[in-house]
């Protein structure tokens, strides 16, 4: 249910966004703003699965990792293309050292990024200690 929840067959994706961060976010204590320009439009399924998926991921490290008191989401709509933001004031992390750390740490912002190179967009993961960490998805909407 967590991987395709009937929420965005039904609503849409801020909708199902909206629903993941307020489940797992908030019950932590975290408080989290969420805006979309998307207002009701509906984006092809590949698209909407990929993004929640990446959404899901980002809002977990939120959760198990970032120590964060606030997080922000962001779904804007540009001519052709879509742009996500996951952003929180957690500890934050050296990106830089991803790779070296033992027991597979890094292997979801892996599969962040290969989700959405599949789409034909890019990922980019802002962070440092102490300052938090923000994640930026854009796709191409064709």
């Amino acid at each position: 249910y967590d991987l395709r929840p009937s929420v965005l067959d039904d609503l849409g994706l801020p909708s199902a966004i909206r629903w993941l961060a307020e489940t797992r976010l908030q019950r932590q204590g975290i408080q989290v703003s969420i805006s979309s320009s998307l207002l009701g439009e509906r984006l092809p399924p590949s698209v909407e699965t990929a993004l929640f998926r990446v959404a899901q991921e980002a809002i977990a490290n939120i959760e198990r990792h970032a120590d964060a008191k606030d997080a922000q989401i962001v779904l804007e709509r540009g001519d052709s293309f879509l742009h996500m933001r996951v952003s929180d004031d957690g500890k934050g992390f050296d990106p830089e050292g991803l790779g070296k750390a033992p027991g597979g740490y890094g292997v979801g912002l892996e599969g962040m990024e290969e989700r959405v190179r599949l789409l034909g967009g890019r990922l980019q993961v802002r962070s440092a200690a102490g300052q938090g960490t923000t994640i930026d998805v854009e796709v191409p909407l064709e």
